[in-house]
């Protein structure tokens, strides 16, 4: 965060000694928009397109903060103005696929994502999202030759290991699945969420301390992954079970709280929490978190 904070004060020198500086709002936009800052990003994208209505890259940018903003159909017009300005703009065409996968528009999508493809057939990131939208569509052999692909390209693709996991788990291919989330790790070992998922596929094999293990390194690098608490208490009761040893019973009721914390109004975790207390005989506790559950239920 420093260095783009670093890198907007430049940008903004830069403009100020001159105002028509169109990679200085380009600039400045990239880094607005990686700050979360996303109407004075497209401010800046706004700029750059009134000094040169045919920079091709600030109409590109633009459609990631609206995609970023769920405006979906703005972003769409963004990508179709890059694209009107470059028609070999691999990214844009990638980034239209995305909004086209968004709206459900998937046929119109997998054309975008192979336009990009045919343009730069070593751009990873079109595979990638290729590979998303195919696994949307649990079509689960078509994601994994796109997220092959991505990774052939890039072997340190960090999101494509991730997701090809996913993949491998809904093929019940666990053991595989778990090599690739490994493979994630390995390139970057502080993705919570690749260790909340690799935690899951660890349970579905029936290894519930390695899956705890995964889903308390989940929370150690985000203390806020609601998933990975609430999956956590799930392998601790299933261990629980599987042992007879109460202790376990006790750290899932607070997986559970923790998790409560985060998602109050989660009817399954409030059950879930019901049961683990049933577990240990606490019935008066247990009933008032089962009843919590259903009443959180009957109101969706």
């Amino acid at each position: 965060m420093g260095k783009n904070n670093d890198a907007l004060l430049a940008y903004d020198n830069a403009i100020k000694t001159n105002p028509q500086y169109l990679a200085a709002w380009c600039n400045k936009g990239i880094s607005l928009h990686s700050l979360g800052f996303y109407e004075e990003a497209l401010h800046a994208y706004d700029k750059a397109i009134e000094i040169d209505p045919q920079c091709g890259e600030a109409w590109n940018n633009k459609g990631t903060v609206l995609q970023d903003l769920n405006k979906q159909y703005e972003a769409l017009a963004a990508f179709d103005a890059a694209i009107k300005i470059f028609p070999q703009y691999a990214e844009a065409w990638s980034n239209k696929g995305n909004i086209f996968n968004a709206l459900g528009r998937f046929d119109e999508a997998l054309h975008a994502y192979n336009e990009a493809i045919e343009i730069d057939p070593l751009y990873a990131k079109a595979w990638y999202n290729k590979g998303n939208m195919h696994q949307d569509l649990t079509e689960f052999d078509e994601a994994l030759h796109a997220y092959d692909k991505a990774i052939e390209i890039n072997p340190k693709y960090a999101k494509s290991w991730n997701n090809r996991g996913l993949v491998l788990h809904n093929m019940c291919k666990y053991d595989d699945s778990v090599r690739s989330y490994e493979e994630a790790i390995r390139i970057n070992p502080q993705d919570a969420d690749t260790w909340n998922n690799k935690g899951v596929t660890l349970d579905f094999l029936g290894k519930y301390v390695d899956a705890i293990y995964a889903y308390n390194k989940a929370t150690e690098f985000n203390s806020q992954h609601g998933n990975a608490w609430y999956n956590k208490g799930v392998s601790e009761c299933k261990k629980c079970l599987d042992e007879g040893n109460l202790s376990y019973c006790n750290a899932a009721i607070r997986s559970f709280e923790r998790a409560i914390e985060i998602r109050p109004f989660d009817a399954e975790v409030w059950y879930r929490k019901g049961i683990a207390l049933r577990l240990l005989g606490c019935n008066n506790e247990a009933n008032l978190s089962l009843k919590i559950a259903q009443s959180m239920s009957c109101r969706k």
